[in-house]
């Protein structure tokens, strides 16, 4: 027969180790839970989303002669890629603009823009020094969710969970306004 001080050690480690495993079942948990996307993130108290932004110029980085200042080159990417498809997290309510914005801000990218009071939106005059006819009288930036070319502002869209915008920039909108 065992020793009533072995039993008393082994029911220790036995209780030690089944707190070690209901401790660890609880973190893993809470990393699942966490990680699965299923509940609603929280940022600063408000509920966020995830979207994706990506900016091109890959018409012009092919099409290098129809930039109207030759000095305007440097800004523009040999793949054409000012930004790579980057993930960031929003507030939910947050609009295209926004996330273009916050994307620019992060990565250091030359952004302006102006209210148009006219189209009461937010109208995107430049982005990583390439404006608006930097390319010839048809030419400037465009924009797209998921594919789709909307027809109102950056501004005016309200983002979704995984929602992907591109930005392009155009050499004639006649030609590429889809892409």
């Amino acid at each position: 027969m065992e020793s009533e001080f072995l039993i008393k050690s082994k029911r220790k480690r036995l209780a030690k180790i089944t707190a070690i495993i209901v401790i660890a079942s609880v973190l893993l948990g809470i990393i699942i839970y966490n990680c699965s996307g299923i509940h609603a993130r929280k940022v600063g108290g408000a509920e966020t989303i995830d979207a994706t932004m990506e900016i091109r110029c890959d018409k012009l980085a092919d099409n290098l002669d129809a930039l109207t200042k030759p000095e305007l080159k440097k800004y523009i990417p040999k793949d054409g890629v000012i930004l790579a498809p980057t993930k960031f997290r929003m507030k939910k309510g947050a609009t295209a603009f926004d996330l273009t914005r916050k994307a620019c801000d992060e990565n250091d990218i030359q952004f302006e823009y102006k209210k148009s009071i006219t189209y009461n939106s937010i109208y995107v005059k430049g982005i990583n020094y390439l404006y608006e006819f930097s390319a010839g009288k048809k030419s400037g930036w465009m924009y797209m969710v998921n594919g789709k070319a909307p027809e109102y502002g950056s501004d005016q869209l309200k983002l979704k969970e995984g929602d992907e915008v591109l930005w392009y920039y155009v050499v004639d909108y006649t030609k590429e306004s889809n892409m």
